[in-house]
């Protein structure tokens, strides 16, 4: 049985910690970074979807509102007058070829009564897909605060120069060789430390901002009412022509907000008059 030299065995053994040291850093290193771009494709899915569903139904109320000064009044009442550039249309509002809307809720007494309601049924659904998407907010920030204590760990548990320098040692190092472009020259160790340097992540700060949360109907409902009211006053008889095609759309094509509102009469809250009566 030939016998090898101790120093053999040691550089041996030497040689497979360093190794495995090394592998282990990066597999995790690959795992951590997966993850941190999962998280920040889910935060940009959360903006994407705020656009593809809360703005829609916002425009289709600052459309509602007739002109440009009623539509600032509603996006300044809700804090989101930043959007102005985004609602306003080449020329009139009303003038404007119009995508389809959704249809009036169901049933009111009066043309003022539907009006009242189809605002307040539009702006009611962007809260609530506004809300659903904050949840998803809210579990991704929880996702991404257990991301920063895993990295936190894997940092105290490496020490990214001991890595490179394990590295450097390693003789017959094919496998890991030029993985992420490692060499023995010092500034592109020192260029490839601050390559491999994973951060915390700052949801906050990863991209384009989070659209401001919209303020529930109840906290604004006064002042929302009052500009309905306004609204409908000065402009009842296109307010009414508009309803009116919507109600004959809604017997063709069921409302995602509720079922097809009856016809009321040209004759139901007219504006105030200064005829005497």
């Amino acid at each position: 049985m030939v016998s090898r030299p101790i120093g053999d065995i040691s550089a041996a053994l030497a040689y497979q910690v360093k190794k495995e040291i090394a592998e282990n850093f990066f597999g995790t290193r690959k795992i951590l970074e997966e993850e941190r771009c999962d998280l920040i494709g889910q935060r940009t899915e959360i903006i994407e979807s705020w656009a593809e569903r809360v703005q829609p139904l916002l425009r289709d109320l600052f459309r509602l509102l007739q002109e440009e000064e009623e539509g600032r009044s509603f996006l300044i009442l809700i804090k989101r007058e930043d959007l102005l550039p985004l609602f306003r249309p080449p020329g009139d509002i009303r003038e404007r070829p119009q995508t389809p809307m959704a249809c009036p809720p169901s049933f009111a007494l009066t043309a003022r009564g539907k009006y009242r309601k189809w605002i307040l049924a539009l702006y009611q659904a962007a809260f609530s897909e506004a809300e659903a998407l904050k949840e998803r907010t809210q579990t991704l920030q929880k996702k991404t605060d257990l991301f920063n204590e895993d990295l936190k760990t894997f940092n105290a548990s490496f020490n990214l120069t001991e890595v490179l320098s394990l590295i450097n040692t390693l003789e017959g190092r094919d496998d890991l060789k030029g993985i992420l472009g490692e060499n023995s020259d010092p500034q592109a160790i020192s260029l490839l430390e601050e390559k491999l340097a994973l951060k915390p992540l700052d949801l906050s700060s990863a991209g384009p901002p989070f659209p401001p949360l919209l303020p529930a109907i109840e906290d604004i409902r006064k002042p929302l009412s009052l500009l309905i009211d306004l609204t409908f006053q000065k402009f009842c008889p296109e307010i009414k022509k508009t309803m009116r095609g919507r109600d004959r759309a809604s017997s063709l094509s069921p409302s995602f907000i509720g079922r097809p509102s009856r016809d009321t009469q040209d004759t139901e809250e007219a504006p105030p008059s200064d005829k005497p009566s």
